[in-house]
């Protein structure tokens, strides 16, 4: 978690740098120039937000980070890297600039962040309300492209995240930032909704057919185990379709998966891996549900 902590405040100082670099670049375009110290100046504030994060939660053991970020570092570097480069070498159009901005805001970044921050908000009331400040930053620009000409693509890419597909998908976990991490990461391949336990997960798999269950192993009331024994029990066809998410090394956790033939991933997990795994999940029940 402080690696996550620390790999994020780079991020955001990135972002602050950037878009106050590029509001001095584009200092004759007043509205331009307008955005752009506006989420600046915001920016500002997450990176002090995560600096405070880091110093509250250095003598405090905290629980390990359910994802790793590694699969997804570059990806979301890239374009920071990429918009300075040609700013700074005086060759970055405004509609350039736009594109990056929006490859930007739009990112897993995002996800990663709110992941944090909901895994921190019930520690201290400073970490509370950052949830409708992000979408309000994110509303900040949208608004801004509606104004200009040339940026249909820009906000139809804005508009078509997250896809939505009809897929259902459950993810059951007893600590709700971890059920809004995945939720936020698994949107763009299904309709999602979330359990805090086994039992709840209970009920709702017996009211409504899910084509995934992603399920953490060890919650109170009824672990993952007991509730995909007591589901399939009732309901053979969700057989196939658990996902195990789980951070623990038991053997005796791994020779049912093994029993079972499971899926299951290890905390922390890339999230493309989270994705692939839950997306074959889906696509073998899709395959299977395919007349001969």
């Amino acid at each position: 978690m402080k690696e996550l902590i620390e790999w994020l405040q780079t991020i955001e100082e990135r972002a602050f740098l950037l878009y106050e670099f590029a509001a001095e670049a584009f200092a004759g375009d007043k509205a331009l120039k307008g955005l752009l110290l506006h989420l600046a100046e915001e920016e500002r504030l997450h990176f002090e937000l995560l600096r405070r994060a880091g110093a509250y939660l250095k003598d405090t053991p905290t629980a390990p980070a359910i994802i790793s970020v590694d699969d997804i570092k570059k990806t979301i570097e890239k374009p920071f890297i990429e918009c300075m480069e040609k700013a700074k070498a005086g060759k970055l159009s405004k509609d350039e600039l736009l594109g990056y901005i929006t490859l930007i805001e739009y990112s897993e970044l995002n996800h990663v962040f709110l992941y944090l921050i909901d895994s921190l908000k019930h520690r201290s009331p400073i970490f509370s309300g950052v949830t409708e400040n992000i979408e309000l930053h994110k509303d900040c620009l949208k608004r801004y492209l509606l104004t200009q000409p040339n940026t249909g693509a820009l906000i139809g890419r804005i508009e078509r995240m997250p896809v939505t597909n009809r897929e259902a998908i459950l993810v059951v976990d007893d600590k709700p930032a971890n059920v809004n991490l995945l939720k936020a990461i698994l949107e763009p391949i299904g309709r999602v909704e979330g359990a805090c336990d086994g039992l709840d997960a209970l009920k709702k798999v017996v009211l409504r057919r899910y084509s995934a269950v992603v399920t953490d192993v060890e919650m109170p009331r009824m672990s993952g185990t007991e509730f995909y024994s007591k589901a399939t029990k009732m309901l053979p066809r969700l057989k196939h379709k658990f996902v195990f998410y789980t951070g623990a090394s038991s053997a005796a956790e791994f020779e049912f998966f093994r029993a079972n033939n499971l899926k299951y991933i290890i905390k922390p997990a890339p999230i493309n891996e989270i994705r692939k795994t839950v997306s074959e999940t889906i696509s073998a029940e899709s395959r299977s549900a395919q007349p001969a």
